[in-house]
């Protein structure tokens, strides 16, 4: 990579109609790249109602709109794919959120993970809150990321401290608990290894 389509500090990826967005942490934008990694563009998000502070994880819908995490302000915002703001879930005038986590756009909804309250937040695409519905916040004590696929919604823990490494999953609709999977080696972690599987669905 280039000075022009690098990074400083890569975040948080996503996959969508065959390309590959990319948020930068450090810079608060956004690289678009084929699936052989070419590059695209740069995404400046420079026409934003308030300044981004820290660009985290990120989803696109199908029409190409891009969804991120501004961490500074724990809030959800929605761009064009050149960046114009389209509309935003602004946590400090709604207080819905405590540490937002996670994003994914699944089928004309924004699930959103929330590990400062233990939800899962349901948003349609111009946000407004749908519905939410509890984690098991005794079973992932640090949840870190949020995968769909089908029905199932699959919440990651990889916390080495307490030793908790495990992928829960919930019924997308419901909430309840369908499943545990346990990492039975305690010296590495599970992270993302879902991710790869579902996030390019």
């Amino acid at each position: 990579l280039n000075k022009t389509d690098g990074f400083v500090f890569p975040f948080g990826l996503a996959l969508r109609n065959g390309f590959v967005y990319v948020s930068d942490f450090k810079n608060n934008d956004i690289s678009v790249y084929t699936e052989n990694m070419r590059f695209i563009k740069k995404i400046k998000l420079t026409n934003l109602s308030a300044k981004p502070f820290g660009i985290t994880n990120l989803t696109v819908d199908n029409s190409g709109n891009i969804y991120f995490i501004d961490s500074g302000n724990n809030s959800i915002v929605k761009v064009d794919d050149n960046g114009s703001e389209l509309c935003r879930i602004d946590n400090f005038k709604t207080g819905i959120f405590k540490r937002l986590q996670d994003i994914k756009w699944d089928n004309g909804l924004v699930y959103a993970l929330d590990s400062g309250s233990d939800k899962i937040l349901k948003f349609d695409e111009t946000g407004n809150k749908l519905g939410e519905f509890s984690i098991d916040g005794a079973l992932t004590v640090s949840p870190s990321s949020l995968n769909i696929y089908d029905n199932s919604i699959f919440i990651t823990d990889s916390n080495e401290d307490n030793e908790t490494n495990v992928i829960a999953v919930y019924d997308k609709e419901t909430g309840k608990k369908q499943g545990i999977l346990y990492d039975i080696d305690k010296r590495r972690t599970i992270g993302n290894i879902i991710r790869r599987e579902i996030d390019g669905k």
